[in-house]
């Protein structure tokens, strides 16, 4: 979207500006685990118009083989790129595993992020970032914890590819 709220540069409008910017294939931006009712039709719509990809929370449930449909999403992402970014943003998780985030329930699990962020890593990615992450919000850290975790394995992965 265009803004939030009057804000260009809230929430989703990241995006927006990337479908705008040369260079950007925007057939490799997939969105991923979209989930909850705080995701508007019009932002999918907006996507779907920039030629971006959704992958839905029931997309990902219904996989059979969880780390082939990762590899299947980085072959997707990759295609006539020179390289593939991977941003996460905390909404992608089940309340249950976001502590202070929001609270949308049917997100993903700890295991499913986290062996796709690995999947991910092991094909190789040029960085990562992990965005909404409110420690003010997380009653004793462990949200920020697992954040760390997750760039770990991440870059641990991507690192001993590129040795």
């Amino acid at each position: 979207m265009p803004d939030y709220e009057g804000e260009i540069y809230a929430r989703n409008t990241p995006f927006m500006h990337l479908y705008h910017t040369d260079g950007i294939r925007n057939e490799s931006i997939i969105h991923t685990g979209i989930h909850g009712p705080r995701n508007k039709p019009e932002t999918g719509k907006y996507a779907n118009e920039a030629g971006a990809v959704t992958i839905t929370i029931n997309d990902i449930r219904a996989a059979t083989n969880l780390k082939q449909f990762a590899r299947d999403i980085y072959k997707q992402a990759s295609k006539d790129v020179d390289v593939v970014y991977l941003t996460i943003c905390s909404d992608v998780l089940d309340f249950a595993f976001n502590p202070g985030g929001p609270v949308d329930g049917n997100g993903m699990t700890s295991y499913e992020l986290l062996t796709m962020i690995y999947e991910f890593g092991t094909l190789g990615l040029c960085g990562m970032d992990y965005v909404e992450v409110y420690p003010m919000n997380d009653p004793k850290p462990k949200f920020s914890s697992f954040c760390i975790y997750c760039r770990t394995v991440c870059t641990c992965w991507t690192r001993c590819l590129f040795k």
